[in-house]
């Protein structure tokens, strides 16, 4: 597939839960960004192209999945599922849950997402 640079348009923060100590010690869960990358947000159709299949209530865009297509590079080695992903689109926040990674080729990740 030949998917050209500047469809990665979107500014996207991956971050990962992880427990750190507050001011007296106490263990809390935060969540930690990991980094930053371009990426391009695709709603209802647009996760069939990331699954290999569109059931009748994705194409319609009734889940609220989405895919996010994202160049591989070592900052985004570790992504996975169970991670955060951020960005703002319209001046809407949008945080979304990594539900599943799927390589694409050598160059491309392509994030299964649902919002949190």
């Amino acid at each position: 597939m030949n998917f050209q640079a500047g469809k990665l348009s979107t500014r996207i923060t991956l971050s990962q839960k992880q427990t750190v100590q507050d001011s007296i010690g106490q263990p809390i869960h935060t969540w930690v960004d990991m980094g930053s990358v371009w990426g391009n947000v695709a709603y209802g159709t647009g996760l069939g192209a990331a699954v290999g299949q569109v059931d009748a209530e994705e194409a319609q865009g009734n889940t609220g999945k989405c895919s996010i297509r994202i160049r591989q590079s070592s900052s985004v080695a570790s992504v996975a599922s169970g991670m955060r992903a951020q960005y703002t689109q319209r001046g809407v926040q949008h945080t979304l849950e990594v539900l599943e990674v799927r390589p694409q080729g050598m160059q491309f990740f392509d994030l299964v997402c649902k919002p949190v």
